[in-house]
C-alpha cells in the first residue's frame, strides 16, 4: 500500500513539474520580448541614420551662431540691403537674418513653375519629349538668349534647361502656355506662397514677394522629395547645377563640392534685385542658402553672394573637423 502511495505521489510531482514547464513556456512567448541592444532597434530614428552607417558619427554642423555673428558684420561694414537663411539639411539646424522679408521673386518664380511642369509630365499631360511651339509674343530679350534662336518649336526638356539653368525668360513664357490658373492656386497652396495667380503678370507686378525662409520650403521639397517622384525631383534638382551664374566657381569652393541653385536679377525703376538660393552638397554636409539683395548693383551683390557662400562651406567644414576629435 505504502510503494503504491508512493508511485502515486511521484507520479504527480512530476506530472506538475512538467505542466509547471509547459505554464512557465507559454507564459514567456506571451510575454513582451525582452529590451534588445541599443543597436538592434533603429526604428525610432531617421531613415538616413540607418541607411547610412556612419551619419551618426558625422558629427553635423548644430551651432551656426558665430556664422551667424560674422555676416552681420558683413552685412553692417558692406552697408548691404540683404537677407539670408542657411538650413543644415542633416539635422535641421538653421540661421537666419531677416529670413523672412519678402523681395520681388526676380526669376525664383521659375523653380515652382517647373515643378509644376513636371507634376504635369507625371500625370501623362505632357512628356520630357513633347515638341513646344515658340510663339512671337513668347520671345523677350530681358534674360537669356532663346529669343535669338530662330527656331520655332523645341521639346520640352530643352525648354526646361533654359529655364533654370539659363533662368530664361522666353522660356518661361513658352512654359506658361501649359498650365492653368488651378494648377498655380494648387501650388501656392501647398507652399503658401503669396504670388500673383497669373505668373505673366509678375512682371508688372513688384507686390509679389518672396523671402529666403519661403525659398526653403522650395528646395526642400525637392531635395525631400515631396510632392515629384524622385526621378523627377532629381532632374530637376541637376537643371540647376552648372548654371550660367557659376557659383561654385566665384566662391572658390573646395575641389568636387557642388551647388544647385536658382539665380535671379533684375532692375526694377533703377533698383537692382539679386538673388541666389540652393543647396551646396560637400563630403558630408547638405546647406541650404539663400541670399537676397536689393538695391546692390548686380555685379556687386554677385560678389558679395560668392563671398558668403564660401563663408558659409568654409565654417561647416572648419566646426566639423574642430568638434570631430573632441566628440569621437
Amino acid at each position: 500500500m505504502q510503494i503504491r502511495l508512493k508511485t502515486i505521489l511521484i507520479a504527480e510531482t512530476c506530472i506538475i513539474l512538467l505542466l509547471g514547464a509547459a505554464l512557465i513556456w507559454v507564459m514567456a512567448l506571451k510575454s513582451p520580448s525582452s529590451p534588445s541592444l541599443p543597436d538592434a532597434n533603429l526604428d525610432l530614428l531617421s531613415k538616413r541614420v540607418v541607411l547610412d552607417p556612419d551619419y551618426e558619427r558625422s558629427f553635423s554642423v548644430v551651432n551656426l551662431r558665430p556664422m551667424r555673428e560674422t555676416f552681420e558684420q558683413y552685412i553692417r561694414v558692406n552697408n548691404l540691403n540683404m537677407s539670408i537663411y542657411v538650413e543644415n539639411l542633416r539635422n535641421g539646424a538653421n540661421m537666419g537674418i531677416r529670413e523672412k522679408e519678402g523681395y520681388t521673386p526676380a526669376s525664383l518664380n521659375k523653380l515652382p513653375l517647373a515643378i509644376l511642369i513636371m507634376r504635369k509630365i507625371e500625370n501623362g499631360e505632357l512628356s520630357l519629349d513633347t515638341p513646344l511651339k515658340i510663339q512671337e509674343n513668347d520671345r523677350t530679350d530681358t534674360s537669356g538668349d532663346l529669343y535669338k534662336d530662330p527656331v520655332t518649336e523645341l521639346p520640352l526638356s530643352a525648354v526646361l534647361e533654359k529655364l533654370l539653368r539659363e533662368s530664361d525668360n522666353t522660356a518661361m513664357n513658352v512654359l506658361l502656355h501649359y498650365v492653368s490658373s488651378e494648377d498655380i492656386q494648387f501650388m501656392l497652396d501647398y507652399y503658401g506662397l503669396d504670388l500673383t495667380l497669373d505668373f505673366v503678370q509678375i512682371e508688372k507686378n513688384y507686390s509679389n514677394l518672396l523671402s529666403p525662409k519661403i525659398m526653403a520650403t522650395l528646395f526642400l521639397s525637392l531635395y525631400s522629395s515631396t510632392i515629384l517622384e524622385p526621378k523627377n525631383s532629381q532632374y530637376l534638382l541637376s537643371l540647376m547645377e552648372h548654371t550660367t551664374f557659376p557659383i561654385e566657381d566665384l566662391a572658390q569652393l573646395h575641389p568636387g563640392t557642388r551647388v544647385v541653385h536658382k539665380f535671379g536679377e533684375r532692375d526694377i525703376e533703377g533698383a537692382p534685385i539679386f538673388h541666389d538660393c540652393g543647396i551646396i552638397y560637400d563630403e558630408e554636409s547638405r546647406l541650404f542658402y539663400c541670399i537676397m539683395t536689393s538695391g546692390v548693383p548686380s555685379e556687386q551683390a554677385a560678389l558679395h553672394t560668392a563671398t558668403l557662400v564660401n563663408g558659409i562651406d568654409e565654417y561647416v567644414r572648419y566646426a566639423r573637423q574642430s568638434y570631430k576629435p573632441r566628440l569621437s
